[in-house]
């Protein structure tokens, strides 16, 4: 029996990559500057949203607020105003495919998990997601659709995403982030709906104007 997921409104980015590739670039930005980046801001409130599973991973639906503990920089917060644990929202999921050249190595895996996923996890009842290819610029490979067929071959398939005019090679991962938030999610009732993102990149952005706006 298909376990319920617990999900909320907030959209999650799930980077798949390589650690060592990560780990390489994150060395060398730290050769670079020896002290690191902080930014701290005062906010009055926080919403938190996270899964609750048991030691066998199977989510615990029934969870109650006497039965957690939540400290902030080791303290408790002043006042938790709500808790909720929503569950079995309908799912809506942008998949965001990276087609740089620094990922063809992998391109074959990501594709594949990202069919699996469409495959298996989606529910056709309730369930829906669309597909964004992307490099310099991004691409709907597939609109919205519960149809896991039309998911699958919107992954599968190979699509020139550049406007052909330009041999200049770059990936605008933030870019492709915020059209996905800004045209497919705005829509939404994301109050009552479970919406996140797969990305699968490499994690390397050297092509984005839109960074600073790039949060969903």
């Amino acid at each position: 029996m298909r376990q319920p997921w617990i999900v909320s409104s907030l959209i999650i980015i799930a980077f798949i990559a390589h650690p060592s590739r990560i780990d390489s670039q994150t060395s060398n930005a730290t050769n670079q500057s020896a002290t690191p980046y902080s930014l701290r801001v005062s906010v009055d409130e926080v919403s938190l949203t996270f899964h609750a599973a048991d030691a066998h991973g199977l989510p615990i639906n029934d969870l109650k607020l006497d039965e957690m503990n939540l400290l902030d920089n080791g303290k408790p917060p002043r006042r938790i105003l709500d808790f909720q644990s929503p569950q079995n929202f309908p799912i809506r999921a942008g998949i965001l495919l990276d087609m740089s050249p620094s990922m063809q190595e992998t391109g074959s895996t990501d594709r594949a998990i990202a069919t699996q996923y469409a495959q298996q996890i989606l529910r056709k009842q309730t369930d829906q997601a669309f597909v964004v290819k992307f490099d310099r610029q991004s691409q709907i490979a597939q609109p919205w659709t519960s149809d896991a067929r039309a998911l699958a071959v919107g992954i599968r398939n190979h699509i020139h995403i550049g406007d052909g005019t330009s041999h200049v090679t770059g990936t605008a991962i933030f870019d492709a982030i915020y059209r996905a938030c800004l045209n497919q999610f705005a829509p939404i009732d994301s109050a009552n709906s479970g919406n996140f993102i797969l990305l699968f990149s490499d994690g390397e952005d050297n092509a984005s104007k839109n960074i600073s706006r790039a949060g969903c």
